[in-house]
């Protein structure tokens, strides 16, 4: 089968190319559109168990982290430094889609602070919980 589509191919070159040409715009003319269509977000399935329980978090108010913001060259563990990060989180929290705000200054937890004790980070929870609002958000907290 292979041989005589090879042997079709190379006695009608010409056809062939043109078909292929003819093909090829087609399918460009007709797929154009699907990128628009095609959001790189937002295309769960909704009856996979995996988004359900997404969504039940989300309405139990559940934010999981959207930005993280890293702070360096200070000790998060001197007065200095709980200045900085309340200034910090003072500005983020006039941001009105920022749901929440967790660092060390906030739990006390050592795990928001580098191995070697001079950088820490804020975890940012985002409160729209549409794709393309967050990505809006987290960029402009990000500027």
């Amino acid at each position: 089968m292979m041989e005589r589509l090879a042997r079709l191919a190379d006695r009608r070159a010409k056809r062939v190319l043109l078909f292929a040409a003819i093909s090829f715009a087609v399918a460009g003319a007709l797929g154009a559109g699907v990128a628009d269509h095609l959001d790189p977000y937002g295309a769960d399935d909704p009856g996979t168990e995996s988004v359900i329980a997404d969504q039940v978090l989300e309405d139990a108010g559940f934010r999981g982290t959207g930005v993280v913001v890293f702070v360096e060259g200070v000790d998060a563990r001197s007065p200095e430094a709980r200045r900085r990060i309340q200034g910090v989180t003072q500005r983020l929290e006039r941001d009105p889609d920022v749901a929440s705000i967790s660092s060390f200054v906030s739990t006390g937890s050592h795990a928001f602070i580098s191995r070697d004790g001079d950088s820490t980070y804020l975890a940012v929870a985002l409160g729209p919980t549409d794709d393309d609002a967050r990505q809006d958000a987290a960029e402009r907290i990000v500027d």
